[in-house]
């Protein structure tokens, strides 16, 4: 185990590694505090599927092969490409994003359209056919849009203030008359 991974168990790293397994995370970082004030504490007896260092770690590996495939040996990351709308024409662009590396590429269906979609595709699976090497997919589908046209212009909003002496006391209220009975005024402090 890692020097940062026997840290993080003991509650003495950055929770910012915690995704894997937060609760336990938080527990050691109790656990830790309690025992530099003098007190002693047990975390709370583990419920079922609670998820510790262990599991958490092989988990998110596992799900990480099964999102983004497995890992090219020698090499702890995957490389994921999101695909600008040219490789859609440009078979020796995707050709060679494969060849350098690429795992997974990505197209953000927030841009262009379902046809320059499939013609990304189809460089991606002959370049894998002439290189040899597997690549996923990964389709980011565009989220609402909010799509509104010219605005027709407004009533100005109005701002009504008392008048104010230099150490700002009102020393005159803001006066509201309402248009529709003229009568009627309100005073504002």
């Amino acid at each position: 185990m890692k020097r940062s991974a026997r840290l993080a168990a003991l509650g003495l790293s950055s929770l910012g590694r915690a995704e894997s397994h937060v609760l336990a995370t938080v527990n050691a970082v109790l656990k830790a505090l309690h025992c530099l004030a003098g007190r002693s504490w047990e975390p709370p007896s583990p419920e079922e599927g609670l998820i510790d260092f262990a599991n958490g770690q092989r988990l998110l590996a596992d799900h990480t092969d099964s999102l983004l495939g497995g890992a090219t040996p020698g090499r702890g990351v995957r490389i994921m490409v999101t695909m600008p709308s040219e490789a859609a024409d440009d078979y020796t662009l995707v050709h060679s994003l494969l060849k350098q590396g690429m795992d997974c590429m990505r197209i953000n269906c927030a841009h262009d359209d379902a046809a320059t979609w499939l013609r990304m595709i189809e460089h991606l699976r002959r370049a894998e056919q002439a290189l040899g090497r597997s690549c996923r997919v990964v389709m980011d589908l565009a989220g609402p849009k909010l799509r509104t046209g010219p605005l027709e212009p407004g009533p100005a909003v109005i701002r009504l203030r008392p008048r104010r002496g230099v150490y700002g006391r009102v020393t005159a209220p803001a006066r509201v008359y309402a248009a529709e009975c003229h009568e009627t005024s309100a005073t504002l402090h």
